[in-house]
C-alpha cells in the first residue's frame, strides 16, 4: 500500500447474504491504523540458541480509530448495538486507493 495523505476510508457492514453484499455505514479519516502480525515460537531446551517458528501458523490483529460521519442515524444503532453486545460481525474496510480489509471485525 502506497502513503497517502489523509487517507479517506469506507467502513461496510455485511448484510448477511450470500454472496456477502455489504452496506455503507460511514466514512472517516483515520487517526491510527496498526497490523499486527505474530509467528508462534515454538522453541524447546534442545532448540539451541536457534528460535523455532511453527511455519505457516501466526496471529493477524487490525485496529483502526478515527473520525467521521454515518450515513444514517439507522445503521448508527446497529453499529452501537454491535459494539455494546461485543459481538463480532462481516465488516469490509474500503482505503482510498482501493485497497480492502474483509473479515469479522468486532467494533
Amino acid at each position: 500500500m502506497t502513503t497517502q495523505s489523509g487517507s479517506l476510508v469506507l467502513l461496510k457492514i455485511g448484510c448477511g447474504m450470500y454472496p456477502e453484499q455489504y452496506i455503507t455505514i460511514g466514512g472517516m479519516r483515520t487517526t491510527r491504523f496498526l497490523l499486527n502480525n505474530q509467528l508462534i515460537d515454538c522453541s524447546h531446551k534442545e532448540s539451541g540458541k536457534w528460535r523455532n517458528l511453527l511455519i505457516g501458523a501466526g496471529t493477524s490483529a487490525v485496529s483502526i480509530s478515527g473520525t467521521g460521519v454515518f450515513t444514517d442515524a439507522g445503521l448508527e444503532t446497529l453499529l452501537r448495538q454491535h459494539a455494546f453486545a461485543n459481538r463480532g460481525a462481516n465488516f469490509c474496510i474500503c482505503f482510498g486507493n482501493g485497497d480492502t480489509l474483509i473479515g469479522v471485525f468486532i467494533i
